[in-house]
């Protein structure tokens, strides 16, 4: 549904009946033809969205390194890691015997590649640009046992 049901009946029957172009029109005060140019716009905005964003996943898939590494920062990055069995990305380096920083590198690489911005596995971009300053700050920090 293209509107909020403020209405008194639930399911609203005019929501129920109205087209997307007949809603448009009335929310923004404009004529049938214009609602269904709104329209039109939209999806080809949809779909310029979408072609960029497969081309982004192709062309990430592609830079090449380790291809099942790639794939699964991509599911980490797209927050599809637990769909897919995944727990941790500690846990997926393992199995794929790669270092857990390398799989973080590739999901951060899928994350920019896609313009996804989903944090549950990672620090913050904040967080992270803290952690590189005091990194290059802190003559100790390479020393450190973690």
């Amino acid at each position: 549904m293209l509107t909020d049901n403020a209405g008194a009946y639930w399911p609203d029957p005019a929501d129920e009946i109205d087209q997307p172009d007949e809603i448009i029109a009335d929310k923004f005060g404009v004529s049938l033809k214009q609602a269904g140019e709104i329209l039109a716009m939209i999806e080809r905005a949809k779909t310029r969205h979408l072609a960029t964003s497969l081309g982004g996943m192709i062309g990430y898939l592609l830079m090449g390194g380790n291809p099942r590494a790639r794939i699964y920062g991509l599911a980490f990055a797209a927050g599809l890691d637990q769909l897919n069995g995944l727990k941790t990305q500690s846990e997926a380096a393992r199995e794929l015997g790669v270092t857990r920083a390398l799989l973080s590198h590739y999901v951060v690489a899928a994350r920019d590649a896609l313009g996804i911005n989903i944090t549950k596995f990672r620090k913050s971009d904040k967080a992270r640009a803290t952690y590189s300053n005091i990194q290059k700050t802190d003559s100790s920090w390479n020393r450190k046992k973690h």
